[in-house]
């Protein structure tokens, strides 16, 4: 569930950031394929140490490492508690701009 809102609030952000919808729809596929690859290319640490600990901290990441988390419970870290504090910040941060910036325009 909290995966889930961390990306129905960047697209809530998204949605109240731009009008046109299919300019939405182009920024939607664009945001989907870099967060899939630096959270998977980075997590992964293909791309080194460094890409690796800032892709920790993307969206992506941060699901990956608190689905990890979660999975086994008796091996908890610091790495699962700083990706749930992670996830709460981009549900936290995406919602406020997602909701102050949203105006619904009739046709």
């Amino acid at each position: 569930m909290v995966g889930g809102a961390v990306f129905l609030s960047i697209g809530q952000t998204v949605v109240a950031l731009i009008r046109s919808a299919t300019v939405v729809n182009a920024i939607g596929r664009l945001l989907y394929i870099i967060l899939i690859l630096v959270g998977i290319l980075g997590v992964s640490g293909l791309l080194g140490t460094t890409f690796q600990t800032i892709s920790q901290w993307s969206p992506v990441g941060a699901v990956i490492d608190l689905f990890s988390g979660v999975l086994d419970l008796s091996h908890w870290s610091s790495i699962d508690t700083n990706a749930i504090i992670a996830c709460a910040i981009y549900i936290a941060v995406c919602t406020f701009v997602g909701i102050r910036w949203f105006h619904w325009e009739a046709r």
